[in-house]
Formats: structure tokens, C-alpha cells, sequence
């Protein structure tokens, strides 16, 4: 008992606590002091180098926890107001979340605890890969959830938009962590942790070169064939009214009168995730409304709306993007097939049919097929992600591989109030253009909606919770992909693999005196 209390009352722990919180709320958007981001797990690393492998993991999770519940705390405050739980109830989802996600790194710190007992300067140099293999397994199990990635933070960093497409956002993962081992063994030296030796900054030094030689060298992207006009429209509909149908004529009116008022006329109007509140696939008066303005602006329309599938006897909702063509005719439709756990459905619902209560607001949508550009006659082919999707480089990354030469982002974070997570929520948007080399449209209901060139940089940008609308004249892509989307998927474990390897290897050779933590002779 005694010993347990002295571990909470062990002045590290809380120093790690309050640095993770430092690092979400000053290093990310909107505040964006993006250099704290690039040594978030230094003290980590320095504190985990000589104390026991359960102390190491207990600071990697205090650290991360102080970083996830800072970071997400936007998230109670939906649940409480969509959701229908009260404040407690609310803050102890974030809690929940938030210790769910802190076990990476709490991995991270066990394991560089384990290998510094033997070996400091290689837990030091070790560190960075595990680092990315974590952080790449906390993108991808159980749906995936990447929000805090250190790329995320960086979303407006040249550097880092310019290494984006060689090494995708696992690469910039990796140098990022690279360059924190210096802190992190300035730290080890100044502390009461292991002292690794001098060689071990050659990581950090490899790579700040190689990171400064890519950036320098622009990737290659084949020539832009054309341009295209693409009118974005950003609607501002206040969530609480949004799907109350005696508003619906209202909604309809405002999204007709931003897209008549864009100029110069655009090609492409697209406007945001469920923008129209209604199944758009059956004929009726709304239907026939956005029909009638497609065929007044001779443009094409790309709008969110629900869909749905008959199958099997039963009926199968879905979250869709739909293409009406300058004619009237739909010409596409394009299903979500990455869904938010507990927003568009409930995980294990039916084994565990509390849950439902606790989401009420959680609707029970069913995936798409599969992700596919949206083709039509005489316009390019278009790579819809709807909101979720767009923080998942895989997705970005398959429409590119299947042709398309424009990405178009569309989502609804009325959800998020005006807080920080629509800024956290853009960042993404700058990282899937500059991954994929293609231009990069962003339609959010409230905001923040923007432009992005193919090098991931902004081109406009609206405010936060204005209606507002703007054209924006863009590149449309031409040619292969970028290399990351052929480099980036083997990153991961091939970190993983390397960092076996070498814990394999440290921890079977016998210690020797001298060794950091071996007997005596």
C-alpha cells in the first residue's frame, strides 16, 4: 500500500500528466505551437529508463492520459448535448476513452523501461519505433482512432507536408519520434534514469538529414492536366434543428441561395454531409428543388444525405454522398464504409443492447461496399471521405489508387460546438491531400470548410459557425499516385519487426558487470 501511494506521490507521474495536457492544448490546432508535438514523448522516454518495467508503463499511461483527456475533452460535451447523458456521465466516457487510449503509450514506456535496465542508449534508440508501431495500431484496432497523432499537430508545417508524400503520415510519425530521442537522452543525462551514451543522438541526427533531403527534394507529381472550379458551400445549420422536417424547406433555401451567390461560377458545387435531410435517391419536391438548381447553375452538385438499401428482406440505412449531374439525373452515389462507433452505430449492439441506452442520439447505419471514386461523363472522377473517413490515410489513399483526381471531404461537425475539435478535424484534411498529391475540397456544416492545393497547402478557409460559401479553382491530378502509398503500409511493421529484434537480442544476451542494473562481480 505504502509503496503504491509512493508512486502517485512520485513527482515524475505528475509532471507527465501536466505535460501531456500542455502538449494537446497548446501543440495542436487551433493553438498549434507545433514544436511541443515534436518532443511529446521525450520526457517519457527519459523518465522510463531505469525505473521497473510496471512504473515504466504506469508513466506512459499517466502521460497519455493527461494528454487524451485534454485533448478530447469536446467529447463530453457531445454526448452530453446529443446524447442525453448528463455532465458525470459524459466526463466519465472521456475518462473511459481516454484510458483506453493511454495504454499505447503506456506500452511504449514499458518497454522502454525493460530495455533501459540493460541497455539505455538502445531503449533510447529502440524508442521510435516502437513508438510508431503503437501509434499505428491505435489508427487501425478496433475501427482505428488516430486523433493525437504528432503528424496531426504538424498539418501546417511546409516540412512536414513535404515529406508527406514520400513516407505518408506513419513516415512522419517515425522522424518525428526520431528527432525527440535528442530531448529525451538530454533529459536521461540531467535526471535520475539511465545515462545512455553520446552515439545514441546519431538517430536524431540521421533523421533531421533525411527529413530536411526529402523536404528538400519536392515528390514527384505528374503535371495537372487541367483545373476545376469547386464551389464550397458551408451551410451552418444548428444541429438541434437539423433533422426537425418543419425546417426543412428552410435548410433546402439556404444551401440555394449560398450556391447561386458563388462566383465565378464553379463546375462543382459540393455541399456538407446530410446538407439535404432526407432519402435524396426517392423522387419528391425537395429532390426536385436541388434538381432544378442544378439545371439553373449548370453545375454539378455533390451533397450528403441518408440513403438506403433493401436486402435480404430487411432495409440497411446508410450515410451517402450523392451526384446530380447539371441535367438533374443523379449520377453517383458514394456510401460511408468507415463508421463512428457509438455515432453511427453501436458496437456489439445486439449482445449488449444497454449501450443503446447510454447514445441515445446513435443512429444504426450499415457501411457501404467499398471505397470508389465517383465517376460520370464529363467530369473527373471525384474520391468522396465522409467526415470519419478523412482522418484514415488508407481511404485517401485507395481513391487515389482507383483514379481519382480530386478528393472531396464532406461532414457535419455541428457536433463539435465551437470547440477545438473542428480545428483538430481539418488538420486531417491538409495531410490526405499532401499524402495523395491531389487537390483536397472540404465542405463542413459549420465549419471549418477550406481548400487544399496537392502539396496539402490552404488555399481558403471559412470561420467557424458562419454560413458562408466560396469557389476555389484547383488542380485536378493526373498520373500514378505519390510513393508513400506504395511505402507508407510497411512502415509499421517494419518498425515493429526492427524493435523485435532488437529487444530479442538485448534481452537474451547475459548481463555483464557493468552493465546499467547488472550485480556486482
Amino acid at each position: 500500500m505504502a509503496e503504491t501511494a509512493s508512486r502517485w506521490r512520485d513527482p515524475r507521474a505528475w509532471g507527465l500528466a501536466v505535460w501531456g495536457a500542455a502538449v494537446a492544448a497548446l501543440g495542436f490546432p487551433p493553438t498549434g505551437v507545433w514544436a511541443l508535438a515534436l518532443v511529446l514523448p521525450a520526457p517519457l522516454w527519459a523518465a522510463a529508463l531505469g525505473v521497473s518495467p510496471r512504473r515504466g508503463f504506469l508513466l506512459g499511461w499517466i502521460q497519455g492520459f493527461g494528454f487524451f483527456a485534454t485533448l478530447l475533452w469536446w467529447i463530453g460535451r457531445t454526448v452530453a448535448a446529443y446524447g442525453g447523458l448528463p455532465w458525470p456521465a459524459a466526463a466519465g466516457c472521456v475518462g473511459l476513452l481516454a484510458g483506453y487510449l493511454a495504454l499505447y503509450p503506456g506500452i511504449c514506456g514499458w518497454l522502454c523501461a525493460v530495455l533501459g535496465r540493460r541497455a539505455p542508449a538502445a531503449a533510447l534508440a529502440t524508442a521510435p519505433l516502437v513508438w510508431t508501431a503503437a501509434e499505428a495500431l491505435r489508427g487501425r484496432f478496433l475501427g482505428g482512432f488516430p486523433w493525437g497523432d504528432i503528424p496531426q499537430a504538424l498539418w501546417a508545417w511546409p516540412p512536414a507536408l513535404a515529406l508527406a508524400p514520400w513516407v505518408g503520415t506513419d513516415g512522419i510519425r517515425l522522424a518525428a519520434a526520431a528527432l525527440a530521442v535528442g530531448p529525451a537522452w538530454g533529459l536521461a543525462r540531467a535526471g535520475r534514469g539511465g545515462t545512455p551514451g553520446a552515439a545514441v543522438l546519431a538517430v536524431p541526427l540521421a533523421a533531421a538529414v533525411g527529413w530536411a533531403a526529402l523536404a528538400q527534394r519536392p515528390a514527384p507529381l505528374s503535371p495537372a492536366a487541367a483545373t476545376i472550379r469547386v464551389g464550397v458551400v458551408q451551410g451552418n445549420i444548428d444541429q438541434a434543428v437539423k433533422w426537425d422536417k418543419a425546417y426543412r424547406t428552410a435548410t433546402l433555401e439556404r444551401y440555394e441561395r449560398l450556391s447561386r451567390g458563388l462566383r465565378p461560377r464553379p463546375d462543382l458545387i459540393v455541399w456538407p454531409e446530410t446538407a439535404v435531410p432526407l432519402y435524396a435517391q426517392d423522387p419528391g419536391p425537395e429532390r426536385a428543388r436541388i434538381e432544378r438548381l442544378a439545371r439553373e447553375l449548370g453545375a454539378w452538385i455533390l451533397f450528403g444525405a441518408p440513403a438506403y438499401e433493401r436486402r435480404r428482406g430487411a432495409v440497411e440505412y446508410r450515410n451517402a454522398v450523392f451526384l446530380m449531374a447539371p441535367d438533374g439525373a443523379l449520377a453517383g452515389r458514394y456510401d460511408k464504409v468507415h463508421l463512428v462507433p457509438f455515432g453511427e452505430y453501436v458496437p456489439l449492439g445486439r449482445y449488449l443492447p444497454f449501450l443503446k441506452k447510454l447514445v441515445e442520439g446513435a443512429g444504426d447505419f450499415s457501411p457501404g461496399d467499398g471505397v470508389r471514386p465517383l465517376r460520370a461523363p464529363g467530369l473527373a472522377p471525384v474520391g468522396p471521405l465522409i467526415c470519419f473517413e478523412s482522418i484514415f490515410p488508407s481511404l485517401a489513399a485507395a481513391h487515389a489508387g482507383a483514379g481519382a483526381r480530386l478528393l472531396a471531404v464532406v461532414t457535419n461537425d455541428a457536433w463539435f460546438g465551437r470547440t477545438a475539435g473542428p480545428y483538430h478535424h481539418l488538420a486531417f484534411a491538409a495531410l490526405r491531400a499532401a499524402e495523395t498529391g491531389l487537390s483536397l475540397v472540404r465542405a463542413a456544416n459549420t465549419g471549418v470548410s477550406a481548400a487544399f492545393d496537392r502539396r496539402g497547402r490552404m488555399l481558403r478557409a471559412t470561420e467557424l459557425g458562419t454560413p458562408d460559401a466560396f469557389v476555389a479553382e484547383v488542380p485536378l491530378g493526373s498520373g500514378p499516385p505519390p510513393p508513400q502509398v506504395r511505402v507508407r503500409p510497411w512502415i509499421p511493421p517494419s518498425c515493429l519487426a526492427l524493435a523485435g529484434a532488437v529487444v530479442f537480442a538485448i534481452l537474451r544476451r547475459p548481463r555483464r558487470p557493468g552493465d546499467p542494473g547488472a550485480p556486482p562481480r
